[in-house]
């Protein structure tokens, strides 16, 4: 994020003092960039606030009544958006929001000028209701159902209590979904279908090593959750701060409401 100059439009800012400027690495973005000779503003492909589209079909599903033309570009190699980050006069680099780039990336590249990850509460340190970079608001990314994320892991979560004091829940029909960073032991399968006839159990990666599978099926993930019979959606953050997880815990942290008994 840099100070922009008064040539550029309140439309691309949001109406903030700061412009974000991108350099795609995909080729067809570089080539339309090529072929208009001109800089650029496109915002992300979604309705506000809603889950982040990863290939075209996303896009078709959500915004096609208000499309011309959707250029396919092939499914997103990542999976998350852009890393913003914020330069202070002194040259010092501040992320605002994790994202595609790594912290210990940008921290190799910049060494002393990198001031680290802003954090606090688990959010980017900006007040949600005066964000200093779109897609730093505290509910982003979110799936039209309802999704709470936990504050424990699901080896120590309730489903007893869940399903005897959540009304949405009752039904002997109802569906639950429980979305988490690994595989869940076969104990947790016991527990939860102990409790519940239907469960669907999702995961995003098979281990810590590997955040970029995780990253690339987050969304993709989401959507699916978000379209499948279940009434409920149950989200366990990942912990680790390596690699991409920073990134993938704040986008599971806006897409969700905190569960609290």
């Amino acid at each position: 994020m840099l100070f922009r100059s008064e040539r550029i439009s309140d439309l691309v800012t949001s109406s903030l003092p700061t412009v974000g400027l991108r350099s795609p690495s995909h080729p067809v973005a570089q080539q339309v960039l090529k072929l208009s000779g001109l800089p650029l503003a496109a915002p992300s492909a979604n309705q506000f606030g809603r889950i982040s589209p990863t290939k075209s079909q996303h896009v078709i599903e959500e915004l096609g009544e208000f499309l011309n033309y959707c250029l396919e570009g092939g499914e997103c190699s990542v999976g998350l958006e852009s890393t913003i980050a914020t330069v202070n006069l002194q040259g010092e680099v501040s992320v605002l929001r994790p994202g595609g780039v790594s912290l210990e990336a940008l921290e190799s590249c910049l060494e002393k000028s990198f001031r680290g990850l802003h954090t606090e509460l688990g959010l980017p340190s900006v007040a949600s209701h005066s964000p200093m970079a779109p897609g730093l608001l505290e509910s982003h990314y979110a799936p039209k159902k309802q999704m709470f994320r936990l504050e424990t892991r699901f080896q120590e979560f309730d489903f007893k209590w869940l399903k005897e004091n959540f009304a949405g829940l009752k039904a002997e029909n109802e569906e639950l979904s429980l979305l988490s960073p690994f595989p869940l032991s076969a104990e947790i399968h016991r527990r939860a279908l102990k409790n519940f006839n239907r469960v669907n159990f999702h995961y995003l990666a098979e281990d810590e090593n590997d955040s970029l599978t995780a990253a690339h099926t987050l969304f993709s993930k989401l959507r699916e959750l978000d379209s499948n019979p279940s009434a409920l959606i149950l989200c366990e953050l990942p912990q680790s701060d390596k690699a991409l997880w920073p990134a993938i815990r704040d986008r599971l942290t806006r897409a969700s409401k905190k569960w609290s008994l």
